[in-house]
């Protein structure tokens, strides 16, 4: 969920989803709630591209590494694709980048990655940290690099995909 729901913003934007169902599944996200919603019909794109990563793969069910796998190495491709066929929001800011943290203060963190400083949200990485690697999408920290996602960013930058350096 939070890696997907920053992409929801251009759903406000269109009228299709309120504010207060992006805030409401925001702070269940931040409070580490159990998601009850139905994944699929909120993000039809990414579970899509995620099942047939799973498919492709022979498993029945998508785990936290396809998540990664989606995320890191193929959901830009995806955010272009779909720029081409609507134009109405920044394919840019949805990019997935991978930074380094230059200052956190106030639930904000302030990135150096492909998309120069920004200043991101921290609500998904408690615990942030000047120097850490941090995943960023759309205006939020999605997450600290660790070990549990290490490798899938190495396998990104090894690509040399663009936007995630």
């Amino acid at each position: 969920m939070k890696f997907a729901l920053p992409c929801n913003y251009p759903l406000v934007e269109r009228g299709t989803w309120p504010q207060s169902k992006i805030d409401a599944l925001l702070n269940q996200i931040k409070s580490r709630k159990p998601f009850d919603g139905s994944v699929e019909k909120m993000f039809p794109v990414a579970m899509a591209s995620c099942t047939l990563i799973a498919r492709s793969r022979g498993m029945k069910s998508i785990n936290l590494a396809l998540v990664y796998e989606y995320f890191l190495l193929k959901h830009d491709e995806a955010v272009i694709k779909r720029y081409l066929e609507v134009k109405d929001f920044d394919p840019i800011t949805c990019l997935t980048r991978v930074g380094v943290v230059k200052s956190v203060k106030d639930g904000k963190a302030i990135v150096a990655n492909s998309n120069g400083l920004k200043s991101y949200r921290t609500d998904y990485a408690p615990g942030l940290r000047v120097g850490d690697e941090a995943i960023t999408h759309w205006d939020f920290v999605v997450e600290k690099v660790d070990e549990s996602n290490r490798s899938w960013v190495l396998k990104a930058k090894e690509l040399r995909i663009p936007e995630v350096d």
